[in-house]
């Protein structure tokens, strides 16, 4: 799946080689930084902008294959803004500050099926190759029995702090690259559009304060 991504796809991602830095060791912890209101409905204007979203629909931007073409998954109710790199390891981990983890190029909206798995059969991404990012999240959803702690989500926050401990990830990456093409890509289409539209960049994306 990875090598036919790379072989469809012409452009490369450029915003960070978090593939080498997975290779730094950070002790420190950080505060894991989420996206803020403004931010996130930033992310889906701009696409729903470059990808002429209906009235009252929002753009998922998981890639999908079909006939041997990329395409995205399409138009949905409701979405959630997915960080590619997650924010917990790369903060923790990865040392990246707040506008480092919260910029486009690291944002991407998805919906809850391809975001945490709602709902979905395959969920071993170990093995096979899982349409969802979060295959825990549900995992979690399946077991969750009530309040009482600790509760099933509150494992798996538990086994992402391992995870990272170790070093590693604690999502699916299988999909990371496309991803990150894609926000790339629609960043600066966006930001073109407004230049063209209206010779400057009337919607930047809004930093926190």
């Amino acid at each position: 799946m990875k090598l036919f991504l790379r072989m469809i796809m012409t452009e490369r991602p450029v915003f960070y080689d978090w593939h080498h830095a997975f290779n730094k060791q950070y002790e420190r912890k950080e505060k894991q930084w989420g996206t803020t209101v403004r931010q996130r409905d930033w992310i889906k204007r701009a696409w729903n902008s470059v990808f002429n979203a209906p009235e009252g629909r929002q753009v998922c931007g998981f890639p999908v294959i079909k006939d041997g073409r990329f395409y995205l998954h399409g138009f949905v109710e409701q979405v959630q803004i997915h960080h590619i790199m997650p924010r917990g390891y790369a903060s923790s981990r990865l040392g990246w500050s707040e506008r480092t983890i919260n910029t486009p190029q690291n944002l991407i909206p998805l919906c809850k099926n391809h975001h945490i798995g709602y709902k979905v059969q395959e969920l071993n991404h170990l093995d096979n190759v899982v349409t969802t990012i979060h295959p825990d999240m549900e995992i979690a959803r399946r077991g969750y029995t009530g309040k009482k702690h600790p509760t099933s989500y509150d494992l798996v926050f538990t086994n992402r702090e391992k995870i990272m401990q170790r070093g590693d990830i604690y999502h699916n990456p299988d999909w990371d690259e496309a991803l990150l093409i894609k926000a790339e890509e629609v960043y600066y289409r966006y930001l073109n559009w407004q230049l063209g539209q209206y010779g400057q960049y009337t919607d930047p994306f809004p930093v926190r304060k």
